[in-house]
């Protein structure tokens, strides 16, 4: 098992999904008619083509899966571009960081279709502010559907993400399986990669003894996924999603290991987990 495999999954996780639910900056333009939402996040520096190639398929996979017809786009188009400068001059940037935001037309009409571009792109001259120059790396427009409330009981689900509209919970949840019996020494290994994790710059965690209502129904529906047996152990990672915007970003991340299992299908655990909770920039 690769250490640096396990961290940098749940990095990603945490960068992806946060670029969901943080703030967005709002840039209005009247004269031009631009209204756009910009939420821009800080990714690497000196980051690696290859690790830009793999981030920017994994952009790609995360946009077919909460919208549909993902596309590439070859140019930015000219509200899009301001939006971005817009958002990139309030970052302290740096040449040779690289940085993904994501942009979001608001329309003038109520609809409960929307469309927002996806850009990954490095820095190549923060001399100035006002004109920054940089590469662009890859543009990902994707056309999505508003998640409006029914009135059934049902539990949807969509790649590792849940809703219920009658408990009013929704969130992501997702069970990695990663071993039975194991020793002393395996175990420290995973919950010295948990801690690493949890301490993230730019993270404040805390230990979590008992998990909500919703966390707990979200778990279940992870762990439903296997075929479960004493003595196995899983990594679990838990958003539940905000009711109300803008909300902390926060991400539940736990190790857990199985004490009982029954015919009928209950079951026991042991865990340890830490939550945690995004520092807003200053």
């Amino acid at each position: 098992m690769n250490r640096r495999f396990v961290i940098s999954f749940f990095i990603f996780v945490l960068l992806i999904i946060n670029n969901l639910y943080a703030a967005p900056k709002n840039y209005v333009d009247e004269e031009k008619g631009y209204n756009l939402l910009t939420e821009i996040d800080f990714i690497s520096e000196k980051m690696s083509e290859k690790d830009k190639n793999e981030y920017s398929q994994q952009l790609y996979d995360w946009c077919n899966e909460v919208g549909n017809n993902a596309r590439i786009l070859k140019k930015l188009p000219k509200d899009i571009e301001w939006g971005l400068q817009k958002g990139l001059s309030e970052f302290s940037i740096k040449s040779g960081e690289t940085y993904v935001a994501r942009i979001t037309r608001i329309e003038q009409k109520n609809s409960k279709f929307f469309s927002f571009v996806m850009v990954l792109v490095t820095i190549v001259n923060s001399n100035s502010k006002k004109n920054i120059a940089y590469k662009i790396d890859k543009i990902i427009e994707t056309n999505a559907e508003l998640d409006l409330p029914n009135n059934n009981d049902t539990v949807e689900e969509k790649e590792d993400i849940y809703s219920s509209a009658s408990l009013g919970y929704k969130g992501y949840a997702k069970a990695n399986f990663y071993g039975i019996d194991l020793d002393e020494g395996q175990k420290t290994y995973l919950i010295n990669a948990l801690e690493d994790f949890s301490s993230q710059e730019k993270y404040k965690s805390q230990i979590i003894k008992k998990l909500s209502k919703e966390q707990d129904w979200l778990l279940n529906l992870a762990l439903n996924k296997y075929t479960l047996k004493k003595n196995e152990t899983y990594w679990v990672d838990i958003i539940v999603f905000p009711k109300s915007y803008p909300a902390e970003f926060k991400v539940l991340s736990m190790l857990l290991t199985i004490t009982d299992f029954q015919s009928n299908g209950e079951f026991s655990y042991d865990f340890i987990a830490y939550e945690s909770t995004q520092i807003e920039n200053e």
